[in-house]
């Protein structure tokens, strides 16, 4: 399976599951539906955790192999499909905390709990980790660096001040 069809299956995953935490929110005792679907919702919580890790190591080593040629497009596609996943995490989350407000006990809220921070945390570690420069990117790059069309950074720390007045103390 190709890294992107693994990230869109991944997608397609994560929508289903949100489908299901919405049409299950609409009820009536939140507090008390909640409670009952935790002992499914923590394990699968927990394999996608798994899978949206693994689907970003393979990605990254994917990319570093130069078999992803569109490397800002699908780091884009891939942090949506994460960031969804940590929204719906969110959302479990709210409705744990109001269904524990509302004096129930969930069996498995620590273990969700650790999970959903993962989910959670991933977004921003793919944004960090993910080398969004295309192949094409870098190449013009070079180009423009053999032409001469460059910047030193010294140059770009004096344009950059004489872009902004400094702060004088009274």
């Amino acid at each position: 399976m190709t890294e992107q069809l693994l990230w869109q299956a991944l997608g397609e995953q994560v929508k289903q599951f949100d489908a299901r935490v919405e049409s299950l929110r609409r009820r009536v005792s939140t507090a008390h539906w909640i409670v009952e679907e935790m002992d499914e919702i923590t394990p699968a919580v927990h394999r996608l955790a798994a899978n949206l890790s693994q689907a970003q190591d393979l990605s990254r080593k994917a990319a570093l192999e130069g078999r992803i040629k569109a490397i800002q497009v699908f780091g884009e596609e891939a942090d949506e499909v994460l960031r969804a996943a940590a929204r719906l995490c969110e959302t479990i989350l709210a409705l744990c905390r109001e269904a524990i407000d509302a004096g129930r006990r969930i069996e498995t809220w620590a273990e969700f709990e650790q999970a959903a921070g993962e989910i959670r945390q991933m977004p921003e570690g793919w944004r960090k980790k993910w080398p969004f420069i295309d192949p094409v990117m870098l190449e013009k790059t070079a180009i423009e660096y053999a032409e001469g069309r460059y910047q030193t950074a010294q140059d770009a720390f004096h344009e950059l001040r004489s872009r902004h007045t400094p702060i004088v103390a009274s």
